[in-house]
Formats: structure tokens, C-alpha cells, sequence
């Protein structure tokens, strides 16, 4: 008896095992694979590998991708793959991925470290965007390409070395990365693209290995390789004055913004400025534009709250929109007649702190010749001459020193007209003054 019930016992697991095993089949012939706390589902790519396209946690946050599926190897995290799994904290992949695909794990805020196997070779668009708690990554020895907004935003490190492998990095690949101080350039990287540190503002160096074909440093400050473009100021740096060095010709869109400690920069042989050169350079005081410099591009100097003067020369044509918005110190600009073109709020304009809108500061001065392109802007925008403000004083003293003329004259009229009493103890008083007697 005991035996057959052993029996029964025996075939009523091994159901239960084959039952699941089937259950399992079906999971993965429908492109599911079932982990021990979730699911993630995959599909099939063109060479028989696979790709993990969704993943969904029921229990814990930590999740190992295995090597295998079906006997089908994994290349390949898929585009949103594990787009806002806040649950994450931590992945395992295998040796066997290639790539991870734009926003493979978007907005994983929990997620705090990763470690990438040497067979990575691409990350992709904001591949771990928002990735706020993110303060470990290991990079591979393979990877060739970090893509746009890759690391926007996560907490990041201290100090960032590439690998000897990687030859792009992507536009804001690196913005905002909270506690970013250094960074490490190796030789193999000959393409960043715009803005890659932007945000950083913690950044205080930026080194480049000497045998780099395309980038340089001097002194912790980015350059291209001829010296003749000034990339990145790191905002960090602690220095209060900056000369740009001789034979840089240009400073690229954004190349000094948010510098926070300098308090004066002298431009050298510049004779181009990007698109938010100095925008929020809040200790910035002074500003001398080189001779030879025809524009001064879009916000390049917003919000450097402390300027107080800026000499613009000749060669000047055009001021682009918001140029000089919410510089509340520069109260009087002089604006050559060469200047032919004035942007939006290019002048005279602070930002309102409720509504963040433009609104014109009504302290500001400029002085313009009649018949110019920056009287037109002043006479359009309300802005008022210097000469406006000097008449307003001179008028106002002559009003308060008519004011009182007219009074000392009243009382001298008033002392001249009236009856005073001649004799006795109250000689001299004005008559109304008097106590009048009782009448009998």
C-alpha cells in the first residue's frame, strides 16, 4: 500500500514538473521568460539572437538577464526595455549583450549601480536617463559609442574616466550629472558633441591624454586640438579672473556658462562668441568685446546679474535676442550706430520672478545716436537715454529750489504785511496774536 501511494506520489511531482516546464514553453514560444520576482518579454532578431523588449516586477528590484532563452542567445536590451521601472535597483546582464538601445532604462530612479560586460559596444539615446540614484556605472572595455542625453541627469561620479575603446560621445550625454567633478579624456575619443557636460555644475577639470588627434586641455579647460576654439569652462573651476589664451579664435555655444566664480574674463583674440558664452556668470563685473567681433549672439551674456559695464566696438552689426536680458546691474549701455540689427529682448529687459516673463527694467540707460537701429529699439521698447536721467535730475533740483523760493518770499510778504504792536511787553508780536480783553 505504502509503495503504491510512494508511486502515485512520485508521478503527481513529476506532472507538477512537466506541467511547469510546459507552462515555461509557452511563456517563451509567446516571448515571455518568467524571472523569480516578474517577467520579461523578448523577440527574436535577424541573426536568431534575442532582444528583451519589456519587463514587468512583482517582487523585489533586483533582476539577472540570463545568457540564454529557449537556447537562443541575448544580445541586445531593447528600446524602453525597462522604460520607468522605478522597482530596479539592481541588473545583472550577461557577457553576451551588445547593445543598449535608446532608453533601454528610462526614468529608472531606483536603479543605483550597473555594471556593463566587456562585450557592450553601444549605449544608446537616454539609455539611462533619469536615472536619478545612479551612481555606479562600469564601463566596457568594448564601447565604442555613448549616445544623446545617455546619463542626463543621474547622480554620476566624482571623477569620470572613459574607456581606451570609445571614440563618440553624444550631445548632453553627460548633462546635468549631479556630483561630476573631473573628467578623463582618452586618445581614442575624437567626437564630443555639443553641450556633453552641460549642467555639471560641480565640474572643476577637464584632462585630455596628450596623444588625443582632435581635443586638448590647458589648465583644465577644454580645447580643440589647434588651440584655436575654447570648448568647455568648467563652471566649477575655482579661479576669479580668466584670460583666454592667445590664438583662440572662438568660443563655442555655451563654452563659459554658469562659470560661477569669475568675476572678470579677458577675451583675447576672440572675435566670435557662441550662442550662451557667459549666460549665468553671476560674478561677472566687466566686459571688453575685442575689436573685430561682429556679433554678439543669443543670451550670450543672461543673467550675469553683477555686470555693471560692457564696452561693445565698432565692428559690432548684430545683438541677438536676449543678449543682455536680466543683467539688472547694467544700467547704461552705449550701443554703436554700426549695430544694424537688435533682438528680442535684447536690451534693457529683467525676468519676473513669478511669471518668468520679460519685463523692462526701468533703471536701464542707453545711449544711442539718432537715427540708429538701437534708437529704434529704445523708442520701441520704452528704454530711456542717459541724457533723459540727467535732464530728470537737473529739472527736479530747479522744481525744489523753486519750491523753496516761493516759500521764503510768502513768509518774508507775510512778516513785511503785518500789524505789529509798537510798545510795551509784547512789542513786536503780530497784532492777532493779541489777548482780546473781556468786554465790559
Amino acid at each position: 500500500m505504502v509503495l503504491i501511494c510512494g508511486m502515485l506520489l512520485f508521478g503527481s511531482m513529476q506532472g507538477v514538473a512537466a506541467a511547469a516546464e510546459e507552462n515555461a514553453a509557452d511563456f517563451e514560444s509567446s516571448g515571455m521568460y518568467v524571472l523569480n520576482n516578474g517577467t520579461i518579454s523578448f523577440s527574436y532578431l535577424e541573426d536568431n539572437t534575442l532582444k528583451i523588449t519589456d519587463c514587468e516586477l512583482t517582487g523585489s528590484g533586483t533582476v539577472e538577464i540570463p545568457e540564454k532563452i529557449s537556447e537562443k542567445t541575448v544580445t541586445v536590451i531593447g528600446e524602453a526595455a525597462f522604460y520607468e521601472c522605478t522597482a530596479l535597483t539592481d541588473i545583472t546582464l550577461p557577457d553576451t549583450i551588445t547593445t543598449i538601445e535608446s532608453g533601454a532604462f528610462y526614468g529608472c530612479t531606483a536603479l543605483e549601480q550597473i555594471s556593463l560586460p566587456d562585450s557592450v559596444t553601444t549605449l544608446g539615446d537616454s539609455a539611462f536617463y533619469g536615472c536619478t540614484a545612479l551612481t555606479v556605472c562600469d564601463f566596457s572595455d568594448a564601447l565604442t559609442t555613448i549616445g544623446v542625453e545617455c546619463f542626463y541627469g543621474i547622480a554620476g561620479w566624482q571623477v569620470l574616466e572613459f574607456p581606451e575603446s570609445l571614440t563618440q560621445v553624444g550631445e548632453m550625454a553627460f548633462g546635468n550629472v549631479a556630483n561630476l567633478e573631473q573628467v578623463q579624456i582618452p586618445a581614442s575619443v575624437t567626437k564630443l558633441d555639443a553641450y556633453v557636460f552641460e549642467g555639471c555644475h560641480k565640474l572643476r577639470q577637464i584632462t585630455v591624454a596628450e596623444e588625443n588627434p582632435t581635443y586638448c586641455d590647458m589648465d583644465g579647460v577644454l580645447y580643440n586640438s589647434s588651440k584655436t576654439l575654447l570648448i568647455k569652462y568648467p563652471p566649477a573651476k575655482s579661479d576669479t579672473s580668466f584670460t583666454v589664451p592667445a590664438g583662440v579664435t572662438r568660443l563655442s555655444n555655451w563654452a563659459m556658462i554658469g562659470a560661477a566664480n569669475l568675476e572678470e574674463i579677458h577675451l583675447g583674440d576672440v572675435t566670435a562668441l557662441g550662442e550662451e558664452a557667459f549666460y549665468g556668470c553671476s560674478k561677472l563685473k566687466t566686459m571688453t568685446l575685442p575689436e573685430g567681433m561682429t556679433e554678439i549672439p543669443y543670451a550670450a551674456f543672461a543673467y550675469c546679474s553683477r555686470l555693471e559695464h560692457i564696452q561693445i566696438p565698432a565692428s559690432v552689426t548684430t545683438i541677438g535676442d536676449y543678449a543682455f536680458l536680466a543683467c539688472e546691474r547694467l544700467q547704461t549701455l552705449t550701443v554703436p550706430a554700426t549695430v544694424t540689427e537688435i533682438g528680442e529682448y535684447a536690451i534693457g529687459y529683467n525676468v519676473d520672478t513669478d511669471t518668468a516673463q520679460p519685463v523692462l527694467n526701468r533703471a536701464c540707460r542707453v545711449q544711442a545716436e539718432e537715427g540708429s537701429a538701437a534708437m529704434e529699439y529704445i523708442k520701441a521698447n520704452g528704454i530711456r537715454q542717459p541724457g533723459n536721467q540727467v535732464l530728470g535730475i537737473i529739472l527736479m533740483i530747479a522744481g525744489i529750489v523753486i519750491a523753496i523760493g516761493i516759500g521764503i518770499g510768502v513768509l518774508i510778504y507775510k512778516r513785511n504785511n503785518t500789524i505789529r504792536i509798537a510798545a510795551g511787553p509784547r512789542k513786536g508780536e503780530p497784532v492777532a496774536k493779541q489777548k482780546r480783553r473781556p468786554s465790559k
